[in-house]
């Protein structure tokens, strides 16, 4: 193991001249101070901070703080700060390939993404970390069929969404806090996949989670609430799965659907949103099953301006106006539901939409 120290107590003054000196597999500790470098880990080493994670910082001025060129490296314990002349355009930490495992670290950008993750070689771990204060773009954006798990993190105040996935990506985003972003916690979209999972996504200047233009990703035992806008938005062909989900308190919808979106949300609650728990419109879908519809503003579902989804074997309660509303042209199915005590009545129905039911029950 060597050892860097910027008071001169190791073997090294620069993390660079360690990795240069380094064996593959090699352990490099390093001590707490401001190191100005651009490092590039080219080999399998261990890049372990040793002392409070926020004294320990990588400060890139001109280049990525790390990036990733080599099949395993793991990075500890340190602060990754990029910032850069305006016109330089780079992630704080670059990993187009490998299987780079980053814990305890906390990592800021003045310019792209805090963490920029692509390519189908690149499959990284994020660990206990915190992802903050991207100035123009996204906490972690991952893209071009990129891979890798993000588990156990802030992701937070980014200037975009916290988390982007697109390109057919498959990240997997686990027992992660991600708020106060500037639009979505997370958006998916052209196609991006990935499993969002015990997540807590509050806060947000727009979204939830947004989805559009293909992407689909399943989304389990998350909690979505008291963002700005819905707690979950699919348009433009977004798909996505939504299970097991509580989407609570969210300022307009909690779950809107439009311009052909068709997910399915499922053995869900939402709960106390601002307008409708449920709003399909402008040629929406969507399957909607199993799902607790409760307390919300105005409608328990509205439906209108072509939105057709199918609504089956949910409860519709307690909304602040009629349980399903549809005007506008709307259609959709709605069966074996229960619509119970709801301000305005079970249902209000404009002559012209062409809407389904069988087998509700009401009062």
């Amino acid at each position: 193991m060597s050892i860097v120290s910027k008071q001169g107590v190791g073997d090294y003054w620069s993390i660079s001249e360690a990795l240069a000196d380094a064996d593959p597999n090699s352990r490099i500790l390093i001590k707490p101070g401001a190191y100005q470098e651009s490092l590039i880990l080219d080999k399998p080493v261990e890049l372990l901070g040793e002392g409070p994670t926020e004294e320990i910082i990588i400060h890139g001025l001109e280049e990525n703080c790390i990036q990733m060129e080599t099949d395993h490296a793991v990075i500890r314990g340190m602060t990754l700060l990029l910032e850069t002349a305006p016109e330089v355009e780079r992630f704080a930490l670059d990993i187009p390939q490998g299987e780079l495992v980053v814990e305890d670290c906390d990592i800021t950008s003045n310019s792209l993404a805090c963490v920029g993750i692509y390519g189908r070689a690149s499959n990284p771990v994020l660990r206990r970390c915190r992802v903050h204060h991207s100035r123009q773009d996204s906490g972690i954006l991952v893209y071009e069929g990129g891979g890798g798990t993000i588990e156990d993190c802030e992701i937070f105040e980014n200037n975009l969404h916290g988390v982007e996935i697109s390109e057919g990506s498959t990240t997997i985003v686990q027992r992660c806090k991600i708020y106060s972003n500037g639009q979505s916690g997370i958006d998916g979209y052209d196609d991006g996949e990935g499993l969002v999972e015990d997540c807590d996504i509050y806060r947000n200047g727009y979204h939830g989670v947004s989805v559009n233009a293909g992407g689909n990703p399943v989304i389990r035992s998350c909690r979505f609430h008291d963002n700005r806008m819905n707690g979950f938005f699919s348009y433009e062909k977004g798909k996505g799965v939504v299970e097991i989900c509580d989407i609570l308190d969210n300022g307009y919808q909690g779950v809107e659907i439009r311009e052909e979106g068709d997910p399915v949300i499922k053995h869900s609650r939402i709960r106390g949103s601002g307008q409708a728990g449920i709003h399909v419109w402008q040629g929406g879908k969507g399957t909607i099953e199993n799902c607790d519809i409760l307390e919300n503003g105005e409608y328990g579902v509205a439906i209108r301006h072509g939105g057709d989804p199918v609504v089956r074997k949910c409860r519709i309660s307690r909304n602040g106006n009629v349980g399903v509303y549809v005007w506008d042209q709307g259609r959709g199915t709605v069966e074996e539901c229960v619509l119970t005590d709801n301000t305005g009545g079970a249902w209000f129905l404009e002559p012209d939409c062409l809407l389904t039911r069988r087998q509700n029950t009401e009062s």
